[in-house]
């Protein structure tokens, strides 16, 4: 068996405790070392499994001092730092997947694309690890591949939880908490399961009158997405409507997520638990699936030629994600697919690359501009290589 790739991971927090599960579960993983400004987390470092002298403050002192070798680092911090800690790791030569949202604006989100362009031996991944699950794999080849529904046409999402009547930590301060903290996974797993982009969106950014959150907790947008290069085609357009709201009230369960497809041929359906559940979140075989809805069934609706219901049938989910031979999914997945690339020596590049990434994480950032303009806005003129608007 080759040797293990040796990773830090930067900012001792929750996503960090994730990510270390993965990577011990990970036989192409080791962890050297840990990262944070926190010194008293610092002197905890053997709750992370790694002696206190691989600790570090900064990303340099760990380059300079670490006795190990050091090949990739896991970026886990609040989201305002993501462009320099990035920046900084590619800059020492490792590779890099940072958590969402990529970047706080979308300048530092291109500048992280270009600079990863810019080192191609290198690789890069984003943490939109909700495409890499049963569930949305099972939408891609169900609406996708197999195209039970017909030629698609419209996508009506919605994801609703209660989060308390505050935030807690660092998220609490973010301006645009719901679109910085969660709608990229919700765009990108649409842009995933359906291989369409967003090309137009129209936003509103809010919290609930009675709210008292500091920053705002919901979404509702409108949306039409276009498969790649048909950007102008508006025959190949889709529509749809997407709301996203952590200050959701009067659920069944404190996690509600209800997704739907609709085609020539019927409808593809996530909907609630018809149970209330003891927790929000879906089992994982490491740690819950953070983001989806605990018992969510996922129901196929065709038609007749005459648009009466033929046929009403339960989906099971396939748990063959990407046909990954050891069966690996979510966090387990991205690292797996960040080995394999590492391996060819940056000729692939990871599923959630950053110029991949990019593209989702554009969508949140757009839609608080469109919320504030107070008007329709087109996606494609802001990508890295940018179409003009028909």
């Amino acid at each position: 068996m080759a040797e293990p790739l040796r990773v830090i991971i930067v900012g001792a927090g929750g996503h960090a405790m994730s990510w270390k599960a993965h990577v011990d579960a990970h036989p192409g993983w080791k962890l050297v070392g840990i990262v944070d400004t926190d010194t008293e987390k610092l002197e905890h470092a053997t709750l992370w499994g790694v002696p206190e002298e691989c600790a570090y403050p900064s990303i340099e002192d760990a380059a300079r001092w670490s006795e190990d070798r050091i090949d990739a680092a896991i970026i886990a911090t609040p989201i305002y730092t993501h462009h320099l800690l990035a920046t900084q790791a590619i800059e020492q030569g490792w590779h890099v997947i940072v958590e969402k949202n990529m970047a706080s604006t979308i300048d530092q989100a291109k500048a992280m694309v270009w600079l990863a362009r810019e080192h191609p031996a290198l690789c890069t991944a984003v943490g939109t690890q909700y495409r890499f699950r049963p569930l949305w794999w099972t939408i891609r080849q169900v609406v996708r591949e197999e195209q039970a529904i017909g030629k698609l046409s419209f996508v009506q999402a919605r994801s609703m939880a209660f989060s308390g009547t505050m935030r807690a930590g660092w998220r609490a301060w973010l301006e645009d908490i719901y679109t910085q903290d969660m709608m990229c996974h919700h765009v990108d797993v649409l842009r995933y399961s359906t291989g369409l982009e967003f090309v137009k969106i129209q936003a509103m950014i809010f919290k609930p009158a009675w709210s008292k959150w500091l920053g705002a907790s919901s979404v509702a947008m409108n949306f039409i997405m276009a498969p790649r290069g048909e950007e102008n085609n508006k025959d190949e357009w889709v529509h749809g409507q997407y709301h996203g709201d952590w200050q959701g009230t009067g659920l069944k369960s404190s996690w509600e997520d209800q997704f739907e497809f609709f085609g020539a041929k019927g409808s593809l359906r996530i909907e609630p638990s018809l149970e209330k559940q003891k927790t929000a979140w879906e089992p994982g075989p490491i740690m819950p699936l953070a983001g989806e809805a605990a018992a969510s069934r996922l129901v196929l609706y065709l038609d007749n030629e005459n648009g009466s219901n033929k046929e009403t049938r339960l989906v099971e989910k396939r748990k063959d994600v990407q046909h990954h031979p050891k069966g690996y999914i979510d966090q387990m997945f991205m690292l797996d697919d960040m080995l394999r690339c590492i391996e060819s020596r940056g000729k692939q590049q990871p599923a959630t690359c950053f110029e991949e990434a990019y593209k989702s994480f554009l969508v949140t950032r757009l839609a608080v501009e469109s919320s504030r303009a107070g008007r329709a806005i087109w996606v494609p003129g802001h990508w890295i290589e940018p179409v003009a608007e028909p």
